[in-house]
């Protein structure tokens, strides 16, 4: 039986139970049959799901920490990996929009952008294909505004359950593409179209499931354009059963109308774009009606460089019930208080203003021209919530107090929460750019503002970018007033390093104290107490704002890339895009945390979770020149072993360094500031830290995050842009979790992939044991994928039930071939038009 079409080849395979498995995409793979593990929550009902960020039922308490780890794994564990069919091919290709039926002339773009969700134990009464009742499904979403519900494993994986594509709901396709139902009512609806980096817009954002519903809903948000042209955002919530509408909201227009909303009317849908995945928070103090509130992040629909077109980070919450409309709470603008006119590279007055607003710090901060075309970012123009496509976090009633907590962040724009007085506690104003934001839930109902905020102001004891030096008024007729930078989040947005490109994640340290870690453009992390994001001294302040000298709110400042970036012109090379955690659950001295992420350009980190009062030895001696100089160096000569026992597999930036035999010569120990592979600084001279010393000396180090393990020899030296999206799988089912099961995923790109073009690099998915190995202090690799795809930017694998499920920006092109050696190869770069070439997918590995 054939279906071959726009000239692919497709074939049926036979499964249990006399199914058909749908038309599938064949490259060398096989068409195997798995059987049902245990399944994650089994035994409840509705089902549970495998959102973005961790696996289980929504009782959970970590289950909005973002910690982008499935504890439930029971099968795949350090020797039991992929390797059915080819050894490091996949077992199955899940291809989406081969159906299309779009009716405008423009061709298709249909790349992943968003992590596959998945759901245990679901019915589908009239599937598509085969029979589903009860079966584990998954949800694939495109770029191109179309959405795909296959059995994701057992009897019958890869039978198509319902989708939606096309422009009617015809047998054997399943439903309109989103673009359609929202734009269709001139001819020519379509996914919007993209001018920088994507070629469309559609569903660009990872959805998320409420299982919880006696009907489980899939919410997702869209993009489309009528040939008007006019963009318009949607929210959709969709009955996972069948894929059809429960309801669907216009975001644009509701937040346009939001009675006593005054910034509101400056949403406009083309200038926004809603990259962040979305968040379900129920309100657990629902007892006076509150209702359960999805949380929906927009950053930039508009190049930040267009002069003239100002932008800015929002915060939508929408009441979702599941047998009424769609209702928009509140909708919070963070940066309504412009500086000036706006605009970036290319605005005649580089943004200078001779009329900007007096908030504290100043609104401007000049930057000379060729140094980076986006910065700075202030007030107006800016602020938008990125995240790299992570989802805000949040906590439950009664982790930090009696309300429910969410927290966010927004990169670039202007920050002004001080005024001119400088009151303590300040008075706050409105502008929150390069910021982390707690909004809450409380009995009262909910905050439409944040509640506290966490915006990183002078480096702590020097470990955070430094002020730069190119700062300075240029002298411009438009220019008078502009000030040099002298506050980090000055800096990040001279350098446009957005704040909180790694998203947050929450987790309860050794001590079971809660705490929240956030990573950014520039490579830093800040570890924070959630509660007390401005210090222990204002945690009942609702006007709380972390901005004080030395960062009180920050527990640690810390370098989270290896090797940091120098200088403006490289924004993104410290690019730190995702993060999961991996808690071994034990309950005794054997309790062990980890953070674990792999920074564009460098290799796979994983930081243990220390007491800051528990010291690590250090392996070999320091020596120094001098008592003036700021550097030591590991061995004398640099002798040591990368990736072994040099500094950086030892320190971190931000922990602090003692000398047993020296004492310190200041109230505080030194603090390191930066590493290099036999060369660590210091924030102050080794004579002022230690006077009473002589080289060498051996040292110890201690740290809220220590002893950085890397891996060892991963087939690409480095992660391509934009840097490895991981994820972790175990089996805690009995906690403390299997040590033999806890395996770390990581997606990462070739290093021919680049921002900033739609130049995509072949990907890889590696597997590796997630505890480091106890005489090297090294993450081995234990499996990698061998077959040949197109990566997608951020998107993590999402592994659960014996399965990795890999969303790709394209499987292959017809007519060209992918060579699996070089590590220098471009995925085309031309539009994916489903008439000429190759269709994406999820590629399934088992």
């Amino acid at each position: 039986m054939s279906c071959a079409k726009h000239g692919i080849a497709y074939v049926f395979a036979r499964r249990g139970g006399g199914e058909l498995a749908p038309c599938m995409v064949v490259f060398g793979l096989a068409a195997v049959a798995v059987p049902l593990n245990a399944q994650i929550c089994t035994g409840t009902s509705p089902p549970c799901a495998l959102t973005q960020g961790y696996a289980g039922p929504m009782t959970d308490t970590a289950f909005n920490y973002r910690q982008a780890i499935n504890p439930y794994e029971t099968h795949f564990t350090q020797t039991v990996l992929p390797d059915s069919g080819s050894p490091g091919a996949a077992t199955m290709f899940l291809p989406v929009d081969v159906n299309d039926l779009v009716a405008s002339s423009n061709p298709v773009s249909n790349p992943i952008m968003a992590q596959p969700l998945y759901v245990s134990g679901i019915t589908v009464t009239s599937p598509i294909q085969g029979s589903c009742s009860p079966c584990n499904m998954v949800v694939i979403v495109t770029l191109n505004g179309t959405i795909y519900a296959y059995v994701a494993d057992g009897t019958g994986a890869g039978n198509l359950l319902w989708s939606r594509q096309g422009t009617s709901w015809t047998s054997g396709v399943g439903g309109n593409a989103l673009w359609w139902d929202d734009c269709n009512a001139e001819t020519g609806a379509q996914p919007v179209p993209r001018t920088d980096v994507l070629q469309f817009e559609g569903i660009l954002s990872t959805p998320v499931i409420d299982a919880s519903a006696s009907v489980p809903l899939l919410y997702v948000t869209s993009f489309c354009q009528t040939p008007t042209p006019t963009p318009r955002w949607f929210l959709h919530q969709i009955n996972l059963k069948n894929g059809h509408d429960v309801s669907t909201a216009n975001i644009g227009s509701d937040v346009r109308n939001l009675t006593g909303c005054t910034p509101c009317s400056n949403f406009t849908d083309a200038n926004q774009q809603q990259r962040p995945a979305l968040t379900f928070v129920a309100n657990s103090n629902n007892t006076s009606g509150d209702p359960n509130l999805l949380y929906i992040l927009f950053g930039t629909g508009t190049l930040e460089n267009s002069a003239g077109q100002p932008y800015f980070g929002w915060v939508v919450g929408y009441k979702v019930p599941t047998s009424s409309a769609l209702t928009l709470e509140f909708a919070y603008m963070n940066e309504p208080s412009s500086c000036g006119p706006g605009g970036g590279y290319g605005n005649s007055t580089r943004q200078c203003s001779a009329t900007y607003n007096s908030g504290t710090p100043p609104c401007d901060c000049y930057v000379a021209s060729g140094d980076t075309q986006n910065a700075p970012n202030w007030g107006g123009h800016g602020g938008g919530c990125w995240q790299s496509g992570n989802g805000p976090a949040a906590v439950q009633k009664g982790a930090i107090d009696s309300d429910v907590h969410v927290f966010l962040g927004c990169g670039n724009g202007g920050f002004q929460n001080f005024n001119s007085s400088n009151a303590s506690p300040p008075s706050v104003s409105n502008n929150n750019g390069e910021t982390l934001m707690d909004f809450r839930l409380t009995t009262g109902g909910f905050d439409s503002t944040p509640f506290q905020t966490f915006t990183p102001n002078s480096p702590a004891h020097g470990v955070a970018p430094a002020p730069p030096s190119v700062c300075g008024d240029n002298g411009g007729s438009g220019c008078a007033g502009c000030v040099q930078c002298t506050y980090t989040l000055q800096t990040l947005n001279a350098y446009d390093y957005d704040f909180g490109t790694g998203g947050q994640a929450l987790f309860n340290d050794l001590s079971g104290t809660l705490r929240l870690v956030v990573t950014g453009k520039d490579g830093y992390g800040y570890l924070l107490t959630p509660g007390q994001l401005c210090g222990s001294g204002y945690t009942a302040d609702t006007g709380c704002v972390g901005f004080y000298p030395n960062d009180p709110g920050s527990l640690m400042t810390f370098g989270a890339s290896q090797v940091l970036c120098s200088g403006i012109g490289s924004d993104d090379c410290d690019r730190v895009t995702s993060m999961a955690v991996y808690d071994n659950q034990a309950t005794d001295s054997s309790r062990a945390v980890s953070i674990i992420y792999w920074p564009y350009n460098e290799r796979l980190t994983s930081l243990s979770v220390s007491a800051p009062t528990a010291t690590q030895s250090g392996i070999q001696q320091l020596h120094w020149s001098s008592g003036g100089s700021y550097t030591m160096n590991i061995g004398g000569s640099g002798s040591c072993t990368i990736n072994q026992n040099c500094v950086p597999d030892q320190v971190v930036p931000g922990d602090t360094l003692t000398l047993p035999s020296c004492s310190c010569g200041t109230s505080d120990c030194p603090t390191v500031t930066a590493v290099t592979a036999y060369t660590l600084t210091l924030n102050i001279t080794v004579g002022t830290a230690f006077p009473s010393c002589t080289s060498p000396q051996s040292f110890e180090y201690s740290g809220y995050l220590v002893t950085p393990a890397h891996d060892s020899s991963p087939s690409a030296g480095s992660g391509g842009y934009p840097g490895g999206a991981v994820t972790v799988s175990a089996n805690c089912t009995s906690p403390p979790c299997s040590a033999t099961s806890a395996l770390i995923w990581a997606v990462v790109s070739n290093s021919a992939s680049a921002p900033d073009t739609m130049a995509r690099g072949l990907g890889t998915l590696y597997a590796y044991d997630a505890l480091p190995n106890t005489s090297t202090d090294q993450l081995a690799p234990l499996w990698n994928s061998t077959d040949v795809w197109c990566s997608s930017s951020y998107a993590r694998p999402t592994v659960v039930n014996g399965s990795a499920f890999v969303p790709t920006y394209v499987a292959q092109e017809q007519g060209v071939t992918f060579p699996t050696s070089d590590d220098q190869t471009v995925c085309p770069s031309s539009e994916y038009s489903t008439g000429t070439g190759w269709p994406s997918g999820v590629l399934v590995y088992r």
